[in-house]
């Protein structure tokens, strides 16, 4: 008996552990994209000056920089969705213990209440039209500048390419959150099938 209220109690501190460490990750959801857009402006307005020729740097910086968030960003919320899963495994783990369905936060609350609010909508479209017009102006000012230089268009290769994985990777957090959930391993890469899905204990 004091085996199991001892291993409940432990799985409790877990979930108030995760659950503390999703709500740090999900504060820098909007903290890092906005302090980097501010830079960002700041850097163009500094640059655009009549005795400063530093525009087209701070371009090429605006452009390889969004795209380092954006692969930042998609990295973490692959971390969310990873601690997400395992907090829902705690949960069910809690519950039958316990007996009975006292914790559900990342069961059903939040998938129910927050999972389909229109804020998780608007708040990525939003970031997302901003960096898109910083880019914009950035490829804008390097073009008409420079032209297609070598350089230019593998810097814009490689940087689509980051964005691009970045946001097809965002596709497949919720099976992610399944694999994890169950105790079954993730794919390196992506989450397809089960093939790389052995047990973890």
């Amino acid at each position: 008996m004091c085996d199991d209220q001892g291993r409940l109690q432990a799985l409790v501190q877990q979930w108030r552990y995760f659950n503390d460490l999703i709500a740090q990750i999900e504060g820098q959801f909007l903290s890092a994209p906005l302090a980097v857009l501010t830079v960002i402006a700041a850097g163009r307005i500094y640059a655009s000056g009549p005795d400063s020729s530093g525009l087209a740097l701070i371009s090429e910086l605006t452009i390889a920089v969004s795209a380092a968030v954006t692969a930042y960003l998609a990295f973490q919320i692959r971390k969310v969705a990873v601690i997400r899963g395992y907090v829902q495994r705690i949960e069910r783990e809690i519950n039958a213990a316990a007996g009975d369905s006292v914790f559900d936060w990342s069961i059903h609350c939040a998938p129910d209440y927050l999972g389909n609010c229109w804020m998780n909508y608007l708040l990525p479209a939003s970031l997302g039209a901003a960096f898109f017009v910083a880019c914009a102006a950035a490829v804008h000012t390097i073009v008409s500048s420079q032209g297609f230089t070598v350089f230019t268009v593998v810097l814009f290769s490689l940087c689509a390419l980051v964005v691009g994985l970045s946001v097809y990777s965002l596709f497949f957090n919720g099976r992610v959150s399944e694999l994890v959930r169950n105790g079954r391993r993730v794919s390196v890469w992506f989450p397809l099938n089960g093939r790389n899905g052995r047990s973890v204990r």
